[in-house]
């Protein structure tokens, strides 16, 4: 080969090079995207579209699906979770506190379990919206929770779940009413078109 042919192609290698250096440096520097690239996640832009700051998508409010729920499905959710959790009454705490009345009772309050710290820092009891929000994703309801289970991500399946776990206890307490709220919400929802 040569001379000249080796530093020609010394000098576009070089250049190909110092071209994927700047490209790739690109890629890493969040203010190079701008806003009309979206978010940049571990050096790749994330379209606004699926942007973790997109708008959440509507959720029907507990109460209006709990007056279409089906109690009798809920214990084929409820099997998910008796590895931790019982649910007849008179059980026992397992990985988890027993579950028999837990409707109306205040948040980590089962004697004789020890919860973690971030249930221990949540006033209330637990109602329909707190098991609904738990239900669907525990550790970002209460983040910090010992609780390992993923969530159940199907809105029907929790109120199902749910409906079920409002007759578990020796009296049981009644399902909430939608509000005025709830059922504009959902109206408001259905004329906007969006599923």
């Amino acid at each position: 080969m040569s001379n000249s042919f080796l530093i020609f192609s010394s000098v576009l290698f070089a250049a190909f090079l110092g071209l994927s250096f700047i490209q790739v440096t690109k890629i890493y520097d969040p203010e190079h995207h701008g806003d009309h690239h979206g978010k940049v996640v571990y050096g790749f832009p994330v379209p606004e579209t699926v942007s973790a700051d997109a708008e959440e998508e509507f959720m029907t409010p507990i109460a209006v699906r709990l007056a279409g729920a089906n109690p009798a499905l809920g214990p084929k959710h409820a099997a998910k979770c008796t590895t931790c959790h019982a649910f007849e009454q008179g059980g026992a705490a397992k990985l988890g506190p027993a579950l028999w009345g837990i409707v109306g009772r205040d948040i980590a309050s089962a004697e004789g379990f020890a919860y973690s710290g971030a249930l221990m820092g949540i006033d209330g009891a637990w109602d329909a919206q707190a098991l609904d929000g738990f239900l669907l994703k525990p550790k970002a309801w209460a983040p910090g929770t010992k609780m390992g289970y993923a969530g159940l991500k199907d809105d029907a399946d929790r109120a199902n779940l749910i409906a079920w776990m409002f007759q578990q206890a020796d009296a049981p307490v009644a399902l909430p009413e939608p509000s005025a709220e709830d059922l504009a919400a959902v109206e408001a929802h259905q004329a906007s078109g969006e599923h």
